[in-house]
């Protein structure tokens, strides 16, 4: 699965959707680092329509990468990933290597200047 994060400002909500993809289609993404931080420390989301909970961290980085104008299709793997789903969690755990290597650039999240 691939992020579509719709455009949007700083300050509006974010609003995304997953796609399906195939990676041996060579699917154009980009792909997330950054630290999952509190997992208890959760912010709302808009997804699929859907509202949903991800760590503040996500919620900084989804914030700070959207573009303003144009839909922004990425890989995070909190998202990406049915995190409920053992199997999967476990087949595209090993699967990251190659999604990370992908991907058109590998945007990286270090968190807010303190």
């Amino acid at each position: 699965r691939i992020l579509r994060l719709e455009p949007g400002q700083e300050d509006d909500p974010i609003q995304c959707s997953l796609i399906h993809v195939d990676l041996d289609t060579s699917p154009v993404f980009e792909a997330v680092s950054y630290v999952w931080g509190d997992a208890t420390d959760k912010l709302r989301i808009t997804c699929n329509d859907r509202r949903i909970k991800i760590t503040r961290n996500l919620f900084h980085a989804l914030t700070m990468f959207r573009y303003p104008d144009r839909t922004r299709d990425l890989w995070a793997d909190a998202l990406c990933i049915n995190q409920f789903n053992l199997k999967e969690r476990s087949s595209q755990v090993q699967l990251m290597s190659r999604i990370y290597s992908g991907a058109k650039a590998v945007l990286v999240w270090l968190g807010h200047e303190q």
